[in-house]
């Protein structure tokens, strides 16, 4: 039987089974003699083992292996056995055939189309890695929250080069920077959006605004047909540092009121709310010591600094959101590439 012949894109696939995929349903009482499936709790991998079900309690593995840029999977010879409680653990793995012999089988696993299934896994494993940012958090939080006691304290602690806290918030930082990167790098918005973006504190998402007026007009993210929110940017532009109010750079151009379609939006708003990040910890801060200040107006600085870095319920609280939005935007990230990489 003549081999199949491989393309400069990967393998060619054997015709007649070209289209053959895996039907997706969660149903394990559906899977069949060659069907493949993926643990669920290996989603989490970007390329994970798959298994091609060989008997009713024999499953064959499959590896993954690089050709021309794709992922492709090769059968082995290594097998595992499976029962009907451990079924529960699988969900089927959406495949095109490449190549079938009688030597080996090898198929393209379509990754994005999982995607969805495994969101919510990848997020919370992503959220779990970044725990280890806990104690420079909590660094940044009192940097914060003493900057609202003192506005001159990152002044003097940058002037001090006091590595205690400026340590902490080049970390916590450069993970932001980081995530801003990450998601610019998926999304073709032109510089003065990005500047818009990073300059306004504040927004407000209309997505019922005169539909009438948005059908003929093109997205102002990536430029393309299909508007359905009004993106509106507002409030004081602030140092980077000092969270004090500056004025607006005329040198810059900035648009204020942006028209998107629903992607562009969602990631506007996630790269919004990382922007501003560190402004809206101060702001919360803010309102945490003046409510100390008010219920306490006695009480010193070291001692509200104290008690609020004491409130671990609450400063886990917005260590836990901001461990959210990092993780969306390795997801966003993620999928990304997943469908460059299937097409």
């Amino acid at each position: 039987q003549q081999q199949q012949q491989q393309n400069v894109d990967g393998y060619t696939p054997n015709k007649a089974n070209a289209s053959s995929y895996a039907n997706a349903t969660l149903d394990a009482d559906n899977f069949k003699t060659g069907d493949f499936i993926v643990l669920r709790s290996d989603l989490v991998n970007d390329w994970p083992t798959i298994w091609q079900v060989d008997t009713q309690c024999i499953l064959q593995k499959y590896e993954p292996f690089c050709q021309n840029g794709k992922m492709f999977y090769r059968n082995m010879s290594m097998y595992s056995s499976w029962n009907l409680d451990s079924k529960k653990l699988y969900v089927k793995a959406p495949v095109r055939i490449q190549v079938q012999s009688h030597k080996e089988t090898i198929v393209e696993f379509m990754r994005s189309e999982l995607l969805a299934d495994d969101t919510e896994q990848f997020i919370e494993k992503i959220m779990e890695d970044y725990l280890r940012y806990r104690d420079n958090f909590e660094i940044y939080i009192q940097t914060m929250i003493s900057q609202v006691l003192d506005p001159s304290f990152f002044l003097e602690i940058t002037r001090e080069k006091d590595e205690y806290f400026l340590g902490s918030v080049r970390i916590i930082d450069s993970i932001m920077d980081n995530c801003k990167r990450k998601l610019l790098s998926i999304t073709p918005w032109t510089r003065s959006i990005i500047v818009s973006i990073e300059t306004y504190p504040k927004c407000h998402v209309f997505t019922e605004w005169g539909q009438n007026n948005l059908t003929q007009k093109n997205c102002g993210g990536c430029h393309q047909p299909g508007i359905s929110v009004r993106f509106l940017l507002f409030g004081n532009p602030y140092h980077a540092n000092t969270m004090q109010p500056v004025p607006v750079d005329t040198r810059l151009a900035c648009e204020k009121d942006i028209l998107l379609c629903r992607i562009c939006a969602a990631r506007a708003d996630i790269f919004h709310k990382i922007a501003h990040e560190k402004y809206n910890l101060y702001i919360q801060c803010s309102s945490r010591v003046a409510e100390q200040q008010q219920e306490c107006p006695g009480k010193s600085s070291t001692e509200i600094l104290n008690d609020l870095l004491a409130e671990h319920n609450w400063v886990d609280e917005l260590f836990r959101n901001m461990r959210n939005s990092w993780a969306e935007v390795e997801s966003l990230e993620r999928q990304k590439r997943f469908r460059e990489v299937s097409q």
